[in-house]
């Protein structure tokens, strides 16, 4: 849905459900926000989801150049509906006449209308779509307002568009408001980067922070910049310019003088410092005021549009901001934040006074969350220094700030830029310890152990740094998955360690408090062990570390690795939180994969909806292919879960052969074709792909991911009569894996799934299953052990005691929302001989034409041979369809047929 609008898949979401609900009776909305934001089409698409729907689609907009085509949107909006075929009254035809012409009333108008679209809606679901709605006249908002007052349970959407922050006057104050809001930082960075001409860089930052996440300026902006020396420049683009530009220029020189100053102060200044910088009164706002260019609420001064703003800024010449920003910088106290920058940008050229004023700007932006703003001004900071040392710092502290603010390719960027201006290992160790965490989710083939390695010789003695350069070299590794680099983080630990702490000013990103968590990590991973996570990690140890993240982050990373899903949930939902405070909630992407498996497992799959699609996005802005073909694959096999296992199949047989390499990113995608398989009941194909996550020795192929869906392959090597299949990897797993309680009660689990039902040891493992209250944070795991053990105890005919169990698994499967399995739980209990809420229509539908018309005879009590003579079978047929029906109704004989046959939809 809408996978052209960047950004906006919750919006998309919510319009779609508004119209959707219009299918069992009205339904209304209206979208606000600035010009420019989207809003005609996000429109557009809910004329598409209506149309998907069955819906009558009636389109128009109030703008003056629709106007001009001819009538009034009203008349526009009834004039198709008119041509419908059929005989409308006389008296009817009349009065849609007068609305066509305009001449109608807003009473009659709109009773007229409201005749019209209940005429139609009793036959076909309508949708009304109005655009530009504060562009209306007075009478058709008044109009409209008694159409969408008057209707109550017809099946019509009404959807309308307006600008500006609050409803039209006139209009139905009654109408649900959505509002239309400028895209979130890293949105604006993925649509930038799908432009022909996005720029780089300090020019980037630039651009993002003059659009405002506002896309139609973003896109415009990118379109219009050009080449100057090498580099880009910003100027005004065409549109904006023939809009804006010739009403500014007839406004008073002193209005003029105060639009511009408050176009330099982005809305960020007072408006006493914006009229001091413009030498004006506050007289001298009335005549922009007028024009409807500047809004001045409280003590701010504003633009109504974005592109206003651009067009009084860009519009200028760059000697007149100069001016403009050494006019505000004048204005404002010394120790003000904001007078750094714009000294900063009022410098003539490039120098030290400069670089300093900007680095100091930075500070203060970042402070507020800006980060993306930081970054900007510490690139130019560096681009300014004449000292390479200096410029380096500048660039590392840069990468960190643009990985902060989501954008992770400005942030290799930076860093290779870092590496031109100086090799000093403590600068760049800094730098390198964002950027390496997510090197292997750009190019598999790339790692960080030698890189981290050199530094450390070449004589790093920053403590914080090395400490944060061993967590990037675990998440490479788990990324990665090579057994040959799993005693690397220890190693790095083991130098790090002898390094003395130093108590300078903390890092956001981290923080001391985390370095055990490191250190108990690289035990997880190492082949060698180490000590458990959780053992003696101290509290955080002031309230200031309570804004640092790496302590939870390394947390939730180690307790995942220890198979302890709801605490690493809570543990990366805390650094999440930490990070959205900070203004930097995509900073370590890694985290995604891992939240996302820990929120699947927990059971949390709507979360786990949301949370993809954030990961999703990162993965795009940041030019991240394996995460995304890992998040990919997570999706899907909850995809599976849910029941739809041929629309997952559908996606990953599209892109299976097309994405990067990595064993991370592989096991994922095999795990989840296996379980697709599995699903649809081929249980021989998805041993093949559960195959395909070890080595053909049994070794696993990624050290952490393999062996999770151990009992799962077991599951379907019993299903497929292929027991050897899991047995060798069973065998290899309990000499070579690291133990935990998770994994030797998954290993005890398999290994009764592939046994001999008879063996006496079956019956005590999979009741331990059933019964583990560990299992129970994971409940779709633990309701497919319920299930496991009630399909024994029915394999020695003990239906009364497998009951229970199926009714606990029936139960979870239906809260959470996995329909096959639910289904296939409910067969098995009427097998069991109790009777369930209705019958099951799905199954029931699995049949073939010919099966269903046989079981619909047999439930009438037609025997076989009647049944026979009727659909010219013979009764021999007609017994075996009905032999090999029962099971999938989930019944044992023709007393209980009844039961199964649904009625009438």
């Amino acid at each position: 849905m809408a996978t052209d609008l960047v950004g906006r898949v919750v919006d998309s979401e919510h319009i779609a459900a508004s119209v959707s609900q219009a299918l069992h009776g009205v339904a209304k909305l209206l979208l606000l926000g600035d010009p420019g934001t989207g809003k005609t089409r996000l429109l557009a698409l809910a004329g598409e989801v209506a149309a998907q729907r069955g819906f009558r689609v009636v389109a128009g907009s109030a703008s003056a150049g629709s106007a001009a085509a001819g009538g009034t949107i009203v008349g526009r909006l009834v004039a198709p509906l008119l041509r419908r075929p059929g005989v409308w009254p006389a008296s009817l035809r009349d009065r849609a006449e007068a609305l066509v012409s305009g001449s109608a009333e807003p009473i009659a108008g709109g009773l007229a209308l409201l005749a019209i679209v209940r005429r139609i809606a009793r036959d076909q679901p309508l949708a009304i779509l109005v655009d530009d709605l504060h562009s209306a006249s007075r009478v058709t908002r008044e109009t409209l307002t008694v159409l969408s007052r008057a209707l109550s349970a017809e099946r019509v959407a009404l959807v309308f568009a307006a600008r500006g922050p609050l409803p039209p006057s006139r209009f139905d104050a009654d109408v649900p408001v959505w509002q239309v809001c400028p895209l979130r930082s890293s949105d604006a960075s993925v649509l930038l980067d799908r432009q022909p001409s996005a720029p780089k860089g300090w020019w980037r930052g630039e651009l993002l922070r003059h659009a405002g996440g506002n896309p139609l300026v973003l896109i415009e902006l990118a379109a219009a910049a050009s080449l100057d020396d090498g580099g880009y420049r910003l100027i005004l683009p065409d549109r904006m310019r023939r809009e804006h530009s010739r009403r500014i220029a007839t406004l008073p020189e002193a209005t003029r003088r105060v639009l511009l100053s408050a176009a330099a102060a982005e809305g960020a200044d007072h408006l006493a410092t914006v009229l001091a910088a413009a030498g004006a009164e506050l007289a001298a706002c009335a005549p922009a005021e007028l024009a409807g260019l500047l809004t001045v609420t409280g003590d701010r001064a504003g633009f109504a549009d974005p592109a206003v703003r651009l067009a009084c800024y860009l519009g200028a010449d760059f000697a007149e901001r100069q001016r403009a920003h050494r006019a505000l910088a004048a204005a404002l106290p010394p120790d003000a934040e904001r007078r750094h920058w714009h000294l900063a940008l009022a410098a003539d050229q490039p120098d030290e006074a400069a670089a300093s004023a900007l680095e100091t700007a930075a500070a203060a932006a970042a402070g507020h969350g800006d980060h993306s703003a930081g970054a900007a001004a510490l690139e130019r900071a560096a681009d300014a220094s004449t000292d390479d040392e200096r410029a380096a710092r500048r660039y590392a502290t840069a990468a960190r700030q643009a990985a902060l603010a989501g954008d992770h390719a400005w942030c290799r960027e930076l860093v290779d830029l870092g590496r031109t201006r100086s090799a000093d290992p403590d600068v760049l160790g800094r730098a390198l310890a964002v950027e390496a965490q997510h090197r292997r989710l750009r190019d598999p083939s790339t790692g960080v152990l030698g890189e981290i390695r050199a530094l450390l010789a070449r004589g790093l003695a920053d403590r914080e740094a090395a400490f944060g350069l061993a967590f990037a070299a675990e998440v490479d590794v788990l990324v990665s998955g090579d057994p040959r680099h799993r005693a690397g983080p220890m190693e790095i630990l083991a130098a790090a360690g002898e390094l003395p702490a130093r108590f300078g000013e903390p890092d956001v990103l981290f923080c001391r408090s985390a370095e055990q968590p490191v250190v108990l990590i690289s035990g997880a991973i190492s082949p060698r062990g180490g000590p458990a996570v959780g053992s003696g990690v101290p509290a955080l140890e002031d309230k200031r570390d309570d804004v640092f993240v790496s302590q939870p982050l390394a947390l939730g990373v180690g307790e995942w690795l220890e198979d302890r899903p709801s605490a690493a949930m809570t543990q990366l939902k805390r650094a999440r939180h930490l990070l959205s405070r900070a203004g930097a909630a995509t900073t370590c992407p890694f985290s995604y994969v891992v939240l996302l498996d820990a929120l699947i497992e927990c059971g949390l799959w709507r979360e786990a909806d949301e949370l993809a699609t954030e990961a999703e996005t990162v993965a795009v802005a940041g030019a991240f292919p394996v995460l995304r073909r890992t998040v990919r694959a997570q999706v899907l096999s909850l995809l599976t879960r849910r029941g739809q296992a041929d629309a997952a199949l559908e996606q990953l047989t599209s892109w299976e052969r097309r994405g990067p390499g990595g064993r991370m990113a592989e096991c994922l995608v095999q795990h989840a074709f296996a379980r697709a398989w599995a699903a649809a009941g081929d249980h021989a194909r998805a041993c093949e792909h559960f195959e395909l996550t070890f080595e053909p020795g049994g070794d696993a192929a990624h050290f952490a991911w393999s062996y999770r869906a151990i009992a799962e392959f077991a599951r379907s090597a019993a299903k497929a009569d292929r027991p050897d299949a899991v047995l060798r990897v069973l065998e290899r797993m309990e000499r070579t894996t690291r133990t935990t309680p998770r994994r030797a009660a998954l290993f005890r689990h398999a290994v009764a799934l592939v046994s001999d039902p008879a063996d006496p040891d079956v019956e005590s493992a999979l009741r331990a299953v059933a019964t583990a209250k560990e299992g129970r944070e994971r409940p779709y795991e633990h309701a497919f052990g319920l299930v496991d053990y009630a399909d024994w105890l029915r394999t020695r005919r003990r239906d009364r005691d497998a009951r229970p169990l199926l009714a606990a698994a029936r139960d979870t499967f239906v809260r959470l929302g996995a329909t096959r399995d639910a289904r296939e739980v409910r067969i098995r209990l009427r097998a069991t001989g109790v009777p369930q809420d209705g019958p099951d229509r799905e199954a029931f539908e699995s049949l073939t034409a010919q099966q269903q018309v046989i079981v619909k005879l047999a439930a009438e009590g037609l025997t076989n041979r009647e049944i026979a003579a009727r659909m010219g079978l013979s009764p021999r047929t007609v017994g075996s369809h009905l032999y090999q029906i029962y099971p999938k109704l989930g019944i044992v004989s023709r007393r209980q047929l009844h039961t199964v046959v649904p009625g009438p939809a």
